[in-house]
């Protein structure tokens, strides 16, 4: 990989607390982001969206639940051969750390459960799924728009276990 210095400054921040629990694991890879940002380059950055991880609030955030050991310890066994392919697996570990799964299965494939989303523009809720790009409202609705979304706040969720608690229930 081009910038081996990067890599190897993540190894040594994700060693650091590949232990720990899953706020301390994220709040301390968001503060190596935030470090690295300046000197990863720009397209690496926008293409997967890094300023914005490396800014968002975490207490906004559901990274209670966050599983960020498993995604790092992959990242740390298998080094990025491009820049790009470092910053995608970097946005992966915030994603799996921000973003809620439901209970409710992926109509499409059925091999994931759906994830909590927002539609940033409106605060809709959308519930997608990470395997096969669906996406469908709350009522089951297709979802067929192209804006970006984003992983939805503690409140959203809040608010949607408040009015559709069957979301987070799993049955079997």
């Amino acid at each position: 990989m081009k910038n081996k210095a990067l890599y190897e400054s993540l190894v040594s921040a994700a060693q650091s607390v590949i232990d720990g629990d899953g706020d301390a694991v994220v709040e301390r890879m968001q503060v190596w982001l935030k470090d690295s940002i300046p000197i990863m380059s720009r397209s690496a950055v926008e293409a997967w969206n890094l300023d914005w991880y490396a800014s968002i609030a975490l207490e906004d955030y559901p990274v209670w639940q966050a599983d960020a050991g498993e995604e790092l310890l992959q990242l740390i066994r298998f080094e990025p051969s491009t820049e790009d392919s470092l910053a995608m697996a970097i946005r992966d570990v915030f994603w799996h750390s921000v973003s809620l799964e439901t209970a409710v299965e992926c109509p499409r494939c059925r091999d994931e459960y759906l994830r909590v989303l927002v539609k940033p523009s409106t605060d809709e809720i959308v519930l997608a799924c990470d395997a096969c790009s669906w996406a469908q409202t709350t009522t089951g609705r297709r979802w067929e728009e192209s804006e970006l979304l984003r992983p939805a706040s503690r409140s959203a969720i809040g608010n949607l276990k408040l009015t559709n608690p069957e979301l987070f229930v799993h049955s079997k």
